[in-house]
């Protein structure tokens, strides 16, 4: 994929234009070079698998600086060229930076469903793997 410009034939949005109107909208949105894409509702046993690993992980994390967050918190990547809601990340950051999404990761976990895995193990697994601090996708 290309970068888009705001002559392409669709509705280009800037990364802040995207940013200031997630903070309001009801349903989330992923941002891919100029594009936003509606995100669906999980299943039931999606929802398990990622609470259950956030619970688990953010007790393993106790009294360390790192944190475990779910999939309402956004991970900026390629220069602000993209924005994807993990199901769940881990940073060490501890606060520093913009509140509504994390740059520097050092897990991320997505649980796949047959909507996503294709994106999820391809495009968006190299994404991911481009953010410096990263360690480990899951």
């Amino acid at each position: 994929m290309t970068a888009k410009t705001s002559n392409d034939k669709f509705n280009y949005i800037n990364e802040q234009k995207y940013l200031n109107d997630e903070k309001f909208r009801e349903t989330k949105h992923e941002y891919f070079e100029g594009e936003i894409f509606a995100m669906a509702g999980a299943s039931r046993n999606h929802q398990r698998l990622t609470t259950n690993a956030l619970v688990s992980i953010a007790n393993h994390l106790k009294n360390t600086p790192c944190e475990a967050f779910s999939s309402d918190m956004k991970v900026r990547a390629d220069k602000g060229e993209k924005y994807f809601y993990p199901d769940l990340l881990v940073s060490c950051t501890k606060g520093e930076g913009d509140s509504h999404f994390e740059e520097s990761s050092r897990l991320i976990i997505e649980v796949l469903s047959n909507s996503t895995r294709k994106f999820d193990k391809t495009l968006k697994r190299l994404v991911y793997q481009s953010i410096p601090s990263l360690e480990e996708y899951v």
